[in-house]
Protein backbone atom coordinates (compact mmCIF):
# COMPACT_ATOMS: atom_id res chain seq x y z
CA UNK A 1 0.00 0.00 0.00
CA UNK A 2 1.54 3.30 -0.87
CA UNK A 3 1.43 5.80 1.88
CA UNK A 4 -1.28 8.52 1.99
CA UNK A 5 -3.31 10.44 4.33
CA UNK A 6 -6.01 7.54 5.32
CA UNK A 7 -3.20 4.81 5.19
CA UNK A 8 -2.85 4.89 8.57
CA UNK A 9 -6.45 3.98 9.03
CA UNK A 10 -6.85 1.33 6.30
CA UNK A 11 -3.37 -0.29 7.42
CA UNK A 12 -4.44 -0.58 11.40
CA UNK A 13 -7.92 -2.01 9.45
CA UNK A 14 -6.45 -4.59 7.67
CA UNK A 15 -3.81 -5.76 10.33
CA UNK A 16 -6.73 -5.93 12.67
CA UNK A 17 -8.57 -8.47 10.45
CA UNK A 18 -5.66 -10.39 10.14
CA UNK A 19 -3.81 -9.31 6.88
CA UNK A 20 -0.18 -8.23 6.73
CA UNK A 21 0.26 -4.70 5.50
CA UNK A 22 3.25 -3.43 3.83
CA UNK A 23 3.08 0.35 3.20
CA UNK A 24 5.82 2.33 0.80
CA UNK A 25 6.83 5.51 0.53
CA UNK A 26 4.83 7.71 -2.27
CA UNK A 27 8.42 9.13 -3.13
CA UNK A 28 10.18 5.62 -3.71
CA UNK A 29 7.01 4.18 -5.84
CA UNK A 30 6.38 7.70 -8.06
CA UNK A 31 9.53 6.87 -10.32
CA UNK A 32 8.20 3.45 -10.85
CA UNK A 33 4.38 5.19 -12.43
CA UNK A 34 5.51 5.11 -16.45
CA UNK A 35 2.03 5.85 -17.49
CA UNK A 36 -0.89 8.63 -16.19
CA UNK A 37 -1.65 8.02 -12.62
CA UNK A 38 -5.11 5.59 -12.96
CA UNK A 39 -5.64 2.69 -10.34
CA UNK A 40 -4.05 0.31 -12.80
CA UNK A 41 -0.48 1.96 -13.41
CA UNK A 42 -0.41 2.55 -9.36
CA UNK A 43 -0.72 -0.90 -9.00
CA UNK A 44 1.61 -2.13 -11.34
CA UNK A 45 4.34 0.84 -9.82
CA UNK A 46 3.56 -0.75 -5.78
CA UNK A 47 4.33 -4.08 -7.48
CA UNK A 48 7.68 -2.88 -8.80
CA UNK A 49 8.52 -1.02 -6.06
CA UNK A 50 8.03 -3.58 -3.78
CA UNK A 51 9.94 -5.63 -5.84
CA UNK A 52 13.27 -4.07 -5.49
CA UNK A 53 13.48 -5.18 -1.93
CA UNK A 54 15.78 -2.61 -0.48
CA UNK A 55 12.37 0.11 0.57
CA UNK A 56 12.27 0.53 3.98
CA UNK A 57 8.61 0.09 4.91
CA UNK A 58 6.65 3.06 6.44
CA UNK A 59 5.16 1.75 10.17
CA UNK A 60 2.13 2.22 10.86
CA UNK A 61 1.23 4.68 13.22
CA UNK A 62 -1.20 4.32 16.16
CA UNK A 63 -4.44 6.50 16.92
CA UNK A 64 -2.20 8.11 19.58
CA UNK A 65 0.68 8.71 17.11
CA UNK A 66 -1.68 10.30 14.36
CA UNK A 67 -3.22 12.56 16.72
CA UNK A 68 0.19 13.96 18.68
CA UNK A 69 1.27 14.56 15.00
CA UNK A 70 -1.77 16.27 13.83
CA UNK A 71 -1.65 18.49 17.15
CA UNK A 72 2.14 19.37 15.96
CA UNK A 73 0.96 20.24 12.69
CA UNK A 74 -2.00 22.56 13.77
CA UNK A 75 0.92 24.05 16.15
CA UNK A 76 3.53 24.55 13.84
CA UNK A 77 0.47 26.34 11.23
CA UNK A 78 -0.38 28.50 14.32
CA UNK A 79 3.42 29.45 14.47
CA UNK A 80 3.62 30.15 11.18
CA UNK A 81 0.73 32.65 11.02
CA UNK A 82 1.45 34.39 14.51
CA UNK A 83 3.55 37.78 13.02
CA UNK A 84 0.35 37.77 10.37
CA UNK A 85 -1.95 37.94 13.33
CA UNK A 86 0.46 40.04 15.62
CA UNK A 87 0.70 42.59 12.73
CA UNK A 88 -3.35 42.82 11.95
CA UNK A 89 -3.93 43.06 15.94
CA UNK A 90 -1.50 45.82 15.91
CA UNK A 91 -2.62 47.91 13.11
CA UNK A 92 -5.90 47.97 14.65
CA UNK A 93 -4.84 48.95 17.70
CA UNK A 94 -2.63 51.42 16.27
CA UNK A 95 -6.58 53.50 15.16
CA UNK A 96 -7.23 53.57 18.54
CA UNK A 97 -3.32 54.44 19.82
CA UNK A 98 -0.94 55.20 18.16
CA UNK A 99 1.52 54.58 20.43
CA UNK A 100 0.90 50.47 20.68
CA UNK A 101 4.38 48.88 20.62
CA UNK A 102 5.97 47.21 17.70
CA UNK A 103 7.64 43.91 19.84
CA UNK A 104 5.19 41.12 20.09
CA UNK A 105 5.58 40.36 23.79
CA UNK A 106 4.12 44.09 24.70
CA UNK A 107 1.53 44.08 21.70
CA UNK A 108 0.17 40.94 23.57
CA UNK A 109 0.29 42.41 27.09
CA UNK A 110 -0.83 46.07 26.00
CA UNK A 111 -4.04 44.78 24.17
CA UNK A 112 -5.10 43.02 26.94
CA UNK A 113 -4.84 46.24 29.01
CA UNK A 114 -7.71 49.02 28.68
CA UNK A 115 -6.02 51.75 26.38
CA UNK A 116 -3.14 50.47 26.44
CA UNK A 117 -2.62 51.31 29.68
CA UNK A 118 0.69 51.00 32.11
CA UNK A 119 0.77 47.64 33.76
CA UNK A 120 -1.00 47.48 37.45
CA UNK A 121 1.70 46.78 40.33
CA UNK A 122 -0.42 44.67 42.06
Amino acid sequence: METCGAAHHWARTFQAQGHEVKRLPPQHVRPSVRRNKTDRADASALLEADRCGDLPPVPVKTVDQQGLQGLHRVRSAWMATRTDRINTTRGLLRKFAPSTPASPPLSNNSASRPNGGPRSSG
